[in-house]
């Protein structure tokens, strides 16, 4: 199955509601009574430095590799990547979900920080990237390749999640 841009959009977009409810639990916080008193304050919003929060809902079948997020690497279009940017400095947390199997609702999801993960990929010398994480084709659009990464290895990236093992598996192809 090739899948276009504007059909992947548009799944993506399905589920935007219930990220946007996690995400909403996670980043808003009740006041103290004194912040209510004193500043009027009904509701607190985590501070983001940039305020941009990278959103990914993967298919079921990427279940077994829950303890990893994938970053789009490689276009054949030559397009910038969600990596590039990433590393040029965009975004502050990255919302990675897997959905249920028929596809209608999140079933997992971690909310990391991409300061972290940064800090974390950037102590790998780039001739040596390929060897530690290779390009792997994108079944569903063929046109793209995506890079797995061990979420539970990168030190201060977990901020939430919806469940926590310390099992470990390996992406595959």
């Amino acid at each position: 199955m090739v899948v276009d841009w504007q059909t992947d959009y548009d799944r993506s977009e399905r589920f935007m509601p219930e990220i946007k409810y996690i995400l909403g639990n996670y980043l808003l916080r009740s006041p103290s009574v004194i912040e209510d008193q004193m500043y009027c304050m009904d509701l607190h919003l985590e501070q983001l430095k940039r305020g941009s929060i990278c959103c990914r809902v993967r298919r079921s079948d990427a279940w077994q590799y829950r303890h990893q997020f994938t970053l789009i690497s490689r276009r054949v279009s030559g397009a910038e990547t969600e990596l590039s940017k990433i590393m040029r400095g965009y975004g502050d947390l990255y919302f990675y979900g897997i959905a249920d199997s028929a596809d209608v609702s999140i079933a997992h999801w971690i909310i990391g920080d991409i300061d972290a993960f940064r800090n974390w990929y950037s102590q790998f010398p780039a001739e040596l990237i390929n060897l530690y994480f290779r390009d792997i084709l994108n079944k569903y659009d063929r046109k793209s390749w995506f890079k797995a990464f061990p979420w539970v290895k990168i030190p201060g990236f977990l901020r939430a999640c919806s469940e926590y093992s310390d099992e470990i598996v390996e992406v595959s192809d």
